[in-house]
């Protein structure tokens, strides 16, 4: 029986490389997964691309408006998997179309995305997924201390925190530099600024 997963971490955990794994997976098995990511992910036109060079064209770039589930029935039942990128970019409504795809059409969804922003605030997407997910999953990377990160921040070009910032800005499009830290970590970084 088909599930939707929430594959997620913090940036850098390898979310984007993950899914590429999974797409090429499939396809070495002569299956099709269907990779979607969300129009408002505008750092890669259209594709999905990790820091260690692997990139692929993605089939579906969902607008704030589209319906996913129309989307991937128009591809049923020549697809195997759906494939999301970014899904914290997904609105709730979009999340309930991927849980509708599992349970009408019987195909896995793998959705990847972040937990929460670096306000330590889900998007509705995530949050969504959260709720709703059968599998939800954990990728984990590494603070610059070594314990476990868990935290997305975004630094000025000075290497000092930037708190309480707008909620979407896409990594290397500006002038922020986003690290991705463990709490302690965080909090001194946060207890800093405040010492200025």
């Amino acid at each position: 029986m088909a599930k939707l997963y929430f594959r997620y971490g913090a940036m850098w955990s390898g979310k984007t490389a993950q899914l590429l794994m999974v797409a090429f997976n499939y396809q070495e098995k002569g299956q099709r997964a269907v990779i979607i990511k969300p129009a408002l992910d505008i750092k890669w036109e259209n594709r999905v691309s990790t820091r260690i060079w692997l990139e692929k064209d993605v089939d579906v770039l969902a607008g704030e408006e589209d319906d996913i589930f129309q989307i991937i029935q128009s591809f049923f039942p020549l697809l195997n998997c759906v494939l999301v990128d970014e899904a914290q970019f997904l609105s709730a409504r979009q999340i309930d179309q991927l849980q509708q795809v599992v349970i009408q059409l019987n195909l896995p969804v793998i959705a990847y995305g972040l937990r929460c922003d670096g306000n330590q605030e889900s998007r509705s997407g995530s949050c969504r997924l959260l709720e709703i997910a059968d599998k939800i999953e954990e990728l984990k990377t590494m603070c610059e201390c070594w314990n476990k990160a868990t935290m997305n921040c975004r630094f000025d070009r000075e290497g000092s925190l930037i708190l309480g910032w707008e909620k979407i800005l896409i990594d290397g499009m500006s002038d922020v530099v986003y690290r991705s830290l463990c709490p302690r970590c965080w909090m001194s970084y946060k207890e800093k600024l405040s010492d200025e």
